[in-house]
């Protein structure tokens, strides 16, 4: 028996956009062309200090989205989150802003700050201004919250509001393509008769960790192959209502995001700048249910 077709999602953790590329100008100069961030970082680290750069941002969000956020947080819950902010001055949309921290996210260095009250329709800027330093690193931000993100063949993304329901396949073409955490998705399927053997699978995991309640009863993880639990002891006559919360890997919000080989299991700075071997399409790893079965007998 396949599980094709909806299901309802619950999201556990902020889901994320990579803000990886940017435009810079070095000390009141042409603006360059949206580059990588490393870009960038390769433009100054040989210019003199105590020059004023500033980088650039852009970001879309659609008014659905913000009126969504806006529903679940009085502010928005849409947050910036950079791992120096007390390093630059910040705009947002061409205005002074002030930070005002809320924490960290994931880890202590990210910090994150709320911007939901200021982010506006349409097309958004970012700017981030400091005076130069040999010190100084420019590193990729992020935006989190509670928004789903629309992908557009893998290049273009932006903020758009969550669907209670998904076809669950593969969650980076269905608004989670830079997620990192958990989610559950359930879904009622129907058995004629109660199986002596029934055994839940995947052709391959999907997700760093699948763990399985099935009538509100924990079945079990799958971590390792071969992607199987018995659950014979949980299934029934009639209906059978299966959550199936799955933990995916940091990849598709760290990355490497633009490496030709795609996933790279041994990592080094320089596999993040590796021109000679550098796409502009993204990596992102599927994730959901692709595959996913019980067999009964």
């Amino acid at each position: 028996m396949s599980f094709e077709g909806n299901w309802l999602i619950r999201r556990l953790d902020y889901n994320a956009l990579v803000l990886d590329y940017c435009r810079f100008q070095i000390a009141g100069g042409n603006w360059s062309d949206e580059v990588p961030i490393f870009k960038a970082q390769e433009a100054v680290s040989d210019a003199k200090d105590n020059f004023q750069l500033e980088l650039s941002f852009q970001m879309k969000a659609s008014p659905e989205a913000l009126y969504q956020a806006s529903r679940r947080d009085g502010q928005g819950a849409i947050f910036l989150v950079s791992e120096t902010p007390e390093r630059f001055q910040i705009t947002l949309n061409g205005k002074p802003f002030t930070w005002q921290d809320a924490g960290f996210w994931l880890d202590t260095s990210f910090r994150k700050c709320s911007i939901g009250a200021y982010v506006k329709e349409g097309e958004n800027k970012i700017g981030l201004g400091a005076k130069w330093e040999r010190a100084l690193e420019l590193e990729t931000s992020y935006i989190v919250g509670d928004f789903a993100v629309k992908n557009k063949n893998y290049r273009e993304f932006a903020i758009i509001p969550e669907e209670d329901v998904v076809e669950g396949e593969n969650l980076v073409e269905e608004g989670y393509p830079f997620f990192a955490g958990s989610v559950e998705l359930q879904k009622t399927i129907e058995l004629e008769f109660r199986p002596e053997e029934a055994v839940l699978s995947f052709p391959d995991l999907p997700a760093t960790v699948t763990e399985v309640e099935i009538n509100g009863k924990i079945a079990g993880s799958i971590i390792w192959k071969p992607h199987s639990l018995e659950v014979a002891e949980f299934v029934k006559p009639g209906e059978n209502r299966f959550l199936v919360r799955l933990t995916n890997t940091l990849h598709n919000l760290l990355g490497p995001h633009h490496h030709i080989r795609g996933e790279i299991l041994s990592t080094s700075p320089r596999i993040f700048s590796d021109e000679a071997n550098w796409k502009d399409e993204y990596t992102l790893l599927q994730w959901g249910t692709e595959g996913m079965k019980l067999t009964c007998k």
